[in-house]
């Protein structure tokens, strides 16, 4: 029993150790790399700029944030990491009025999603692997990719997007594995927030939550030959879900609405802003 707290603890250390250096190494980076030398971070920053400058959120077709070349901005899509990048922009500003710490205060969201992305990948190695060996490459193999790890040093939405993916992924097999407890509801729940807040291209992992919560409720019945579907839980839980995410997410998309003519998620306007403002030869047919 003893030898078995021994390797659990050591189990713990070892990943509080992996987490620390992730987290060293993010910062790290963060601090190094010259602004706009990751893509399109300009544009990106802008956002927390006017958000830092202003108090408030932008229009996707300010003046002040637009793309000259696109003739739009990100702010048209969700933009919950450049909100919480302009708060802590703002916290900085308490202390400092040097401009380059405002950056790392910005850059300092997409580091803290590395780190809580790694938390979860963890979580789902040890449960997908019983050997400590394949668990450590199984997390290598994610979180040590290059281009995995360069997402987590510059201000962008990516880095949410991929820390709201592994919950996901963690939430479903712990839901799997405990018929949806209230633990596995909210998990998931918290990952679909940050994913619709995030990156339109994460969403698959949204319509993915769905069939594997609502075709978990469906089982096939050999004595009576037919589909029995639990719609208590089905119905009870997937109404709990479905309610904390729109408390979460349905406020951005009301604004939407309202700011953008019924326009939900901001992709016609911005269509409709890069026809009239882009360059030429950076507008597409």
């Amino acid at each position: 029993m003893i030898k078995n707290l021994k390797k659990i603890n050591n189990k713990k250390l070892y990943e509080y150790l992996f987490y620390i250096a992730l987290f060293c190494t993010f910062f790290i980076w963060s601090l190094l790399l010259r602004f706009n030398d990751a893509p399109d971070e300009l544009g990106r920053y802008s956002i927390c700029q006017y958000i830092f400058n202003h108090g408030k959120l932008p229009h996707g077709g300010d003046i002040e944030i637009r793309l000259p070349a696109w003739g739009f901005s990100y702010a048209f899509q969700p933009i919950l990491p450049y909100i919480i990048g302009g708060i802590l922009m703002r916290i900085t500003a308490l202390f400092t009025s040097n401009t380059y710490f405002y950056l790392i205060a910005a850059r300092f969201v997409s580091v803290l999603c590395g780190v809580i992305m790694a938390i979860f990948v963890r979580k789902i190695a040890n449960r997908i692997f019983t050997d400590a060996v394949w668990q450590w490459v199984f997390t290598f193999l994610i979180m040590l990719l290059p281009q995995c790890m360069f997402m987590f040093v510059y201000v962008n939405t990516d880095s949410m997007a991929l820390m709201s993916c592994a919950i996901i992924a963690y939430a479903w097999l712990l839901g799997l594995d405990t018929a949806w407890n209230s633990k596995s509801c909210i998990l998931l729940s918290i990952g679909l927030i940050f994913c619709a807040m995030s990156y339109y291209n994460a969403y698959a992992f949204i319509f993915c939550s769905i069939i594997i919560f609502t075709v978990f409720h469906i089982s096939y019945d050999k004595a009576a030959r037919k589909i029995k579907i639990d719609w208590s839980n089905l119905l009870k839980k997937g109404f709990f879900i479905s309610l904390f995410v729109l408390i979460g997410i349905g406020w951005w998309f009301i604004r939407c609405y309202l700011l953008y003519d019924g326009d939900f998620f901001g992709l016609h306007i911005r269509s409709v802003y890069a026809e009239k403002y882009a360059t030429p030869s950076y507008l597409k047919p």
